[in-house]
């Protein structure tokens, strides 16, 4: 498979990950769902020559590494996968210089220069990337070209970091050795650097899985949450409710706020299951505001049944009802709000005379 392919297959990765739509093409379209599954879940075989009817078919000239370093965007992405197609050791000696001197290497450009040297040339992958400071993007993308080989070289050299990198690599395509690598090999303060790209993987198929192995690691993916909040918000909820030690967190807060935009109704029960505090008062005024935009009605209703509250409302105080959310005499039933009354902000509480 050429390099092209599979570096179309992390660009397409990257931008579908994190929301970007502009690359079109028919031949990205042929990528299957599963490789475009995060930028490094797929398997990079390494380069192989180009077949005869390859070779007859007029490619264009590679930019030249001043106009590379001059453009933006999808134009730079672009320009660098058709000046590593053909790329060999002594192109990208320079190449990798420049890139460095313009400030360039971004994580997905030395994804990409990497995949391409270390598939080729190995050994001058990484003395260079020894050179730049890139020996932990090296190593990963060796353990994407060839696992096995970067896995022997790392544990000869016994060095955790770079270790780590190839076992990341690794677990990326295939999950489970990837645990079992880390669990045999790696010492306890370099795991997580490991495990954060294997539960990433993990989590597009099955984020239950992914997300309880951060709760037993005492770490938390908020991508994960949030892509699955993205694809099905009812099952994240659902799940979140049950297993998430403490709802006065964090996390909880995302998961109300991500069913706003898609599920409104099922923040009732969520906000039903909360303790009083901040946190209540807080996501069940940002509920109200939404409403107000959306189903005036209801809103008004929850308004009216909320019990009233004399103390000022602060952001800090460990408690707090929606008494400073309630309306005035704007907002009634033979009234319409005005636009700026509609936002509900919190009134300032007075100040002490």
């Amino acid at each position: 498979m050429c390099f092209r392919r599979w570096a179309v297959y992390l660009l397409l990765g990257c931008l579908i990950g994190s929301g970007l739509r502009w690359i079109t093409r028919a031949e990205h379209r042929q990528v299957s769902h599963r490789a475009t599954h995060g930028m490094t879940d797929s398997l990079l075989p390494s380069v192989k020559s180009p077949s005869e009817t390859e070779s007859m078919i007029p490619r264009a000239a590679p930019p030249s590494i001043e106009e590379l370093c001059q453009s933006h965007g999808a134009a730079f992405l672009e320009l660098l996968i058709r000046t590593l197609e053909t790329a060999g050791t002594e192109e990208l000696h320079p190449l990798l210089d420049a890139l460095d001197a313009e400030d360039r290497l971004e994580t997905l450009v030395k994804d990409l220069v990497f995949l391409r040297w270390t598939a080729i040339d190995p050994p001058n992958a990484l003395a260079a990337a020894a050179r730049h400071g890139l020996l932990s993007s090296a190593y990963w993308a060796w353990g994407k070209t060839d696992p096995d080989a970067a896995l022997a070289h790392a544990q000869e050299l016994g060095n955790p970091t770079w270790l780590a990198a190839v076992v990341r690599a690794i677990g990326q395509v295939d999950p489970d050795r990837g645990i079992a690598l880390v669990n045999e090999w790696l010492p306890q303060g370099h795991r997580e650097s490991a495990l954060v790209g294997i539960r990433a993987t993990i989590g597009h198929e099955d984020p239950r899985r992914a997300l309880k192995m951060a709760l037993e690691s005492d770490h938390w993916d908020h991508e994960i949450v949030q892509e699955w909040l993205r694809k099905d918000p009812v099952a994240a909820f659902d799940w979140l409710n049950a297993n998430l030690p403490s709802r006065e967190s964090y996390e909880w807060k995302q998961t109300i706020d991500g069913l706003l935009k898609s599920h409104p109704g099922r923040v009732v029960e969520a906000l039903e299951g909360l303790p009083e505090g901040w946190l209540k008062t807080n996501l069940s005024a940002s509920h109200i505001s939404y409403l107000a935009f959306h189903d005036m009605e209801s809103a008004i209703g929850i308004l009216e049944k909320a019990p009233p509250f004399d103390q000022g409302f602060s952001s800090d105080a460990d408690g707090g009802t929606l008494d400073q959310f309630r309306p005035r005499s704007t907002l009634c039933r033979c009234e319409r709000p005005s636009p700026r009354s509609r936002r509900m902000r919190p009134t300032s509480p007075a100040s002490p005379t």
